[in-house]
């Protein structure tokens, strides 16, 4: 599959090739070079040229975008370089279109109840990717990431392997600023499954600092305990324990542990 092509205007929601945006308006030269029979056994280059984007939101701009295909003993390994999209490595062994139902499968095995989506066996992923904000914002607008925001980590068929690490310095989300963001998830680590921390949150109406969150799942039942300080002077204290599981008769129920909280100097324990 060897072909370029420079397209001065591509109108892709008529064209039923992005359908998200009520705009979606593409210029830009392709070059792909690439040899398989198949999506899943395919090697070579895939690269976009002096890109411009355009939707109901904004225009951007990008510079090159390559993607390189290859494998190495048995193992595909996919190389991301984008000075403004996306950064870094995918490798493993894995079907193209099982890819988000092995992360479906993944975020859901730590959920009471989940009911798996089929997959085939023995596929693995590996990812190591710095994240810009411009690629963030094409699709979702209401986020935008700091410089050298990254997330790493690895899912596999076996529904009980998959970690994910995410660190960003600060972001922002509907106007509420996050600073120094971590997002640690791992399924088969015995003493939580998702680990949160913040440093500070900014919404103009309750700011708050040294947030912290961990879950884990129990015998159907999905634990979290959070902290934080918040307040004009980050006097009051939050120390919260919840539940959440179904009953046996298939209802959703949220429940409270033991937990403090300190506001405006008043104690209070809620069970």
């Amino acid at each position: 599959y060897d072909f370029e092509a420079d397209v001065y205007y591509a109108e892709l929601n008529k064209l039923n090739l992005f359908k998200r945006d009520s705009i979606s308006v593409f210029t830009g030269n392709v070059r792909v070079d690439m040899d398989g029979t198949t999506i899943d056994d395919v090697v070579g280059s895939f690269s976009f040229q002096e890109t411009f984007y355009q939707n109901e939101h904004d225009d951007f701009y990008f510079d090159d975008f390559n993607i390189i295909s290859s494998f190495e003993n048995e193992e595909r390994v996919i190389d991301i370089n984008s000075p403004d999209i996306v950064n870094g490595k995918v490798s493993g062994k894995f079907l193209i279109q099982d890819i988000s139902n092995l992360f479906r499968n993944g975020l859901g095995s730590m959920y009471a109840n989940y009911i798996p989506e089929e997959v085939t066996t023995n596929q693995y992923i590996d990812y190591d990717l710095s994240v810009y904000n411009k690629i963030i914002e094409v699709f979702v607008p209401q986020i935008q990431l700091g410089e050298n925001s990254r997330i790493k980590g690895s899912v596999s068929s076996d529904k009980s392997k998959f970690q994910l690490d995410f660190k960003s310095p600060e972001m922002l989300f509907n106007n509420n600023y996050f600073g120094k963001v971590r997002v640690q998830v791992d399924n088969d680590n015995p003493l939580y499954n998702t680990y949160v921390s913040v440093d500070s949150v900014y919404t103009g109406v309750y700011d708050v600092i040294d947030f912290s969150l961990i879950n884990k799942t129990y015998n159907d039942t999905l634990y979290v305990q959070s902290v934080f300080k918040g307040g004009p002077q980050k006097e009051d204290l939050f120390d919260l324990a919840l539940y959440y599981t179904i009953n046996p008769e298939g209802k959703s129920v949220v429940g409270i542990k033991k937990s403090e909280i300190s506001y405006k100097k008043n104690s209070w324990f809620v069970n």
